[in-house]
């Protein structure tokens, strides 16, 4: 009898599963008031290399760089990208440089944040402030 019970238990709970959610229609007042909070402007893929023989290391970093400001000013977000991205990319090679190799080692990447904003704001200054997010980072050192 358990036996049979048990795949039953389970055929019944994987159609539960599967089964989509019935929703019920928002209200057109809930709809409009769900605007996003932020807007993120990928600023591109990175990968370094770099020989530090004061350290004695051989360092290399991977991550994704991206910007996150108000939805007023997605589309200047946008536009200064693509339109100065040499520059921006050369900003933020230049706050890698500049970093120690403590810098990549913090839990948060503060720092390392703090020297690419400031650079990337000091190279392209009609740049919309916003908080820089880091995604997908790797660090290796020989």
């Amino acid at each position: 009898m358990i036996r049979y019970l048990l795949p039953a238990l389970l055929a019944i709970a994987c159609l539960l599963v599967a089964s989509p959610a019935r929703a019920e229609p928002k209200p057109a007042d809930e709809a409009d008031a769900e605007t996003p909070e932020f807007f993120g402007a990928t600023i591109g893929e990175f990968f370094y290399r770099d020989v530090r023989p004061v350290e004695g290391t051989k360092l290399r970093l991977s991550f994704q760089l991206a910007l996150s400001v108000a939805p007023e000013s997605s589309r200047q977000t946008e536009r200064v990208i693509k339109q100065k991205r040499h520059r921006v990319r050369g900003a933020v090679l230049t706050a890698i440089r500049l970093c120690r190799i403590r810098d990549f080692r913090e839990p948060g990447l503060e720092t390392l944040r703090q020297r690419i904003a400031a650079q990337v704001h000091r190279a392209v200054p009609d740049l919309p402030r916003g908080k820089l997010l880091i995604s997908e980072f790797a660090y290796f050192s020989e």
